[in-house]
């Protein structure tokens, strides 16, 4: 390590680095760069402290850097920089039509990174999202992409800057869209960025969070917000109501007094970055639909972080925060996530009501159209990947969207308890056909009707719209006095009313 730290010494090891860094370093030299930054090499692989120093400032070092080189080839080619070392491919093959000399254009950059390795893993994203300027060697040329403009070496006269960006080649980057202070629009920069991210592969899941640290360090600085995990604290309440979609599944996780390694993820189940796959906020029971926007009250007093600093309180946006301390809580041994969320809150045993996939024989709207036959294609997705909230009369009053029938807890001795836990309610002006006919130029080509917006919900025959019915709701397995997040949905207020509560401090890990 010492020896490393000396003038002249990675000539010494030059035979032994990888091809990329040998690259990187003839082709800087080239360039008259001076300084060269090498996350292998400039961040100390097995120091936790020098990790974290580094990884929450990745959004200063990539946008602080002169460029980011980027290299989309084949990871098993010899050559990590196309074009440095070793000659390029040339795939071009020139015709000759009535005199006019034609070359076809090598495929621009959103083609070759969309098939890279590099767009498909999770360490790579920060650099496109937080660098300003990338030079990126593809196997056949060189694409160079700022924030102002974007050229290829098959395009000598330049791209046109008016185009879209998908024409031009050039990704688009939610950091930088103006919103001002907007914190609706704020929001979507964030979930946008997630959306992005989410997919992405990871060979490590305990660095799920970490590979994202420099994007959220660069939402912190733009939007001044503070995190807890990964979920701003300012709108924590919608937050929490992230959704994975159809086929994300959870990361890896150490069993109980299991030693957290490399290979599990250490991030808390109430953070997305637990899970691996596409994720969402549902826009349109969260935020507005048919141009009735919908409005989040928090069920919550006051939410609470343990970490290895201590126990803080969250600062949510809204005048909502109790400053009085929370009673009773005591750190248990068991808990091992590097962030615990502690809060008290309402609670019902699941018990109370039967959790199971749609029974569509049940469904008065399925059977008004025909066994599905006029329902949306929304619809029937929707009740696909869904679970279904059945009260104690067997009436649907509530919706848990995302995942199948495997991922239902099912009752047994043996089994931990589960419990929904009520976190905010939504109230929202009636929807109503006319309001959704009104919209339609703002609406995609499938969404639902008047009857199937909430009927995805509940059954309209049984459970009535009123302003403030629907509560967001978090499925929890209870084990050795912590909870665990398991889904998160929606329940009809009088389906809760109705049923036993409880009080309860909960310590969700």
């Amino acid at each position: 390590m010492h020896h490393l730290q000396k003038d002249g010494a990675l000539r010494e090891l030059r035979g032994e680095l990888p091809q990329a860094v040998t690259d990187a370093i003839d082709f800087s030299d080239a360039l008259g760069e001076v300084y060269l930054w090498v996350d292998a090499l400039c961040i100390v692989q097995d120091d936790n402290s020098s990790k974290d120093v580094y990884i929450s400032r990745m959004d200063q070092i990539y946008g602080g850097a002169h460029v980011t080189l980027v290299t989309l080839n084949d990871p098993s080619a010899i050559s990590a920089l196309p074009g440095v070392a070793l000659s390029r491919v040339l795939i071009q093959s020139p015709v000759e039509i009535n005199g006019l000399h034609l070359v076809p254009r090598l495929p621009q950059l959103s083609i070759v990174e969309q098939y890279s390795t590099w767009s498909r893993r999770a360490w790579t994203f920060q650099e496109g999202i937080l660098s300003r300027r990338c030079l990126y060697f593809a196997e056949h040329q060189v694409f160079w992409q700022c924030r102002t403009t974007y050229q290829s070496e098959d395009c000598l006269h330049g791209h046109d800057q008016d185009a879209s960006d998908t024409v031009r080649g050039r990704r688009y980057n939610p950091l930088e869209q103006e919103t001002g202070n907007d914190t609706i629009l704020q929001f979507n920069v964030y979930e946008s960025l997630i959306k992005q991210y989410s997919p992405k592969a990871l060979t490590f899941p305990a660095d799920s969070l970490f590979a994202f640290a420099g994007v959220l360090s660069a939402i912190a600085d733009s939007f001044s917000w503070k995190f807890a995990s990964a979920l701003p604290e300012s709108a924590f309440d919608l937050a929490l109501l992230w959704r994975p979609m159809f086929g994300a599944t959870m990361r890896p996780r150490a069993l109980s007094g299991q030693k957290a390694e490399p290979l599990v993820c250490t991030s808390p189940t109430w953070c997305w970055t637990a899970w691996r796959g596409h994720l969402f906020w549902d826009p349109w029971h969260l935020d507005c639909f048919a141009s009735q926007t919908v409005a989040i009250k928090s069920e919550v007093p006051s939410f609470w972080i343990r970490d290895s600093v201590g126990l803080r309180q969250i600062r949510r946006q809204q005048d909502i925060d109790s400053h009085v301390r929370i009673s009773g809580y005591t750190a248990s041994s068991q808990t091992k996530a590097d962030c615990a969320l502690v809060f008290e809150a309402k609670i019902i045993n699941i018990k109370a009501y039967h959790i199971s996939i749609p029974q569509m024989d049940q469904c008065s709207l399925w059977i008004s159209k025909i066994t599905g036959g006029g329902l949306s294609h929304y619809f029937r997705n929707k009740i696909a990947h869904s679970l279904w909230i059945y009260d104690a009369a067997g009436q649907h009053c509530g919706t848990l969207p995302g995942f199948g029938l495997d991922a239902r807890p099912m009752p047994g001795k043996d089994r931990p308890p589960h419990y929904l836990v009520l976190l905010s309610r939504s109230s929202q002006d009636e929807v109503t056909q006319s309001a959704i006919q009104h919209s339609q130029d703002h609406l995609p080509l499938e969404y639902p009707s008047e009857r199937e917006y909430y009927e995805e919900i509940f059954d309209t025959r049984h459970y009535k719209y009123k302003n403030d019915w629907a509560l967001n709701v978090m499925l929890v397995r209870w084990e050795n006095g912590l909870a665990r997040r398991v889904a998160v949905g929606q329940l009809h207020a009088d389906a809760w009313n109705k049923a036993f509560q409880e009080s309860r401090l909960i310590t969700l890990v």
